[in-house]
């Protein structure tokens, strides 16, 4: 079975969201914002030197952002492999002149959108392996948002 499928059959939404999509599925490392053509290449020639080991997240919970109004899997358990990597991504990008955010890391994978009054169950654990990473552009549709992906680097 799929991560997709294995987080679909997972996961009861409350009626009143929207879920996301499962092609949208991802979970941000380090978020950019909106940068110049010229920035972003240097960043894409920086990202080749960014190394790992294959590893797998897990997420063994299901957590409500109020604010947001978000619906995501998350872990209480930090992943060293992924914090290694993000830790690269924002030493790169720093370097470029490119301001990131200064919240520690948490892991999360957005389900639902729009969640006002969440059912909570408890969920198995779902682990998703990680062979590469990408540069994402979010890309606002008539359905909410669609992420293109400008490059992939495989670990």
């Amino acid at each position: 079975m799929s991560v997709t499928q294995t987080i679909e059959r997972s996961i009861k939404l409350p009626i009143d969201c929207r879920p996301v999509a499962a092609e949208n599925y991802h979970v941000t490392l380090v978020f950019l914002g909106l940068v110049e053509p010229g920035v972003q290449l240097e960043i894409c020639r920086s990202m080749a030197q960014v190394t790992s080991p294959l590893f797998t997240v897990q997420f063994r919970q299901i957590t409500h952002w109020k604010k947001p109004k978000v619906l995501c899997l998350t872990d209480s358990k930090a992943n060293g492999a992924l914090l290694n990597v993000v830790t690269q991504i924002k030493k790169s990008v720093e370097k470029l002149g490119v301001s990131v955010e200064r919240r520690p890391f948490q892991a999360h994978l957005t389900v639902a959108k729009g969640v006002l009054r969440p059912h909570v169950d408890s969920v198995s654990r779902i682990s998703w392996p990680v062979e590469s990473f990408c540069l994402l552009e979010s890309i606002s549709v008539s359905s909410g948002v669609r992420y293109a992906i400008i490059q992939r680097w495989d670990f």
